[in-house]
């Protein structure tokens, strides 16, 4: 999980532009965030080179940036397939909610597990090679489970990393 953000901490204008560029490409040089942020801006902020590096610094310390990581491509690893799965569970001990959540949590094509209100308890977010796979995964889910209904994606429209800033 991230760090939380201090939350009395203010963000500059020149903040928002280089979040924004940050959040599609981390790895871009510091000559190109500096002329990023004053195209952005309309040539209203001047950031340079050492300033946005050192800016950086400061946002990842306070925890505004999170983490930096690679967004691979699920076709190089055959797991296209992504797959919502609506969770029930059977048993609503803490022992029994705790070892379904360690198992999801323990699966590397689940992406995201959420607890959520209404009829189901969890919403899972996978990964897969296909349906076959899809229909693996909630059986090796199934322990401690009422019911698992699977939502397969045909096409995807957005899919995104970037966080609204503003």
């Amino acid at each position: 999980m991230p760090t939380p953000a201090k939350r009395k901490f203010k963000l500059k204008e020149s903040d928002y532009i280089l979040l924004s560029i940050v959040q599609q490409d981390r790895y871009k040089k510091p000559q190109e965030l500096s002329k990023l942020v004053k195209e952005r801006s309309n040539e209203q902020v001047k950031l340079g080179a050492a300033a946005c590096r050192k800016r950086l610094d400061v946002l990842e310390k306070r925890g505004i940036i999170a983490r930096n990581c690679a967004i691979l491509n699920p076709a190089a690893f055959d797991c296209e397939q992504i797959c919502f799965m609506l969770v029930k569970a059977l048993v609503r001990t803490e022992e029994g909610l705790k070892r379904f959540t360690d198992n999801a949590i323990a699966d590397e094509s689940v992406l995201e597990l959420h607890a959520i209100a209404g009829p189901f308890d969890y919403i899972i977010k996978a990964r897969v090679a296909g349906v076959r796979d899809a229909h693996r995964l909630s059986k090796k889910l199934g322990i401690d489970v009422a019911t698992i209904e699977t939502l397969t994606v045909g096409d995807t429209f957005k899919e995104t990393t970037a966080l609204k800033l503003r």
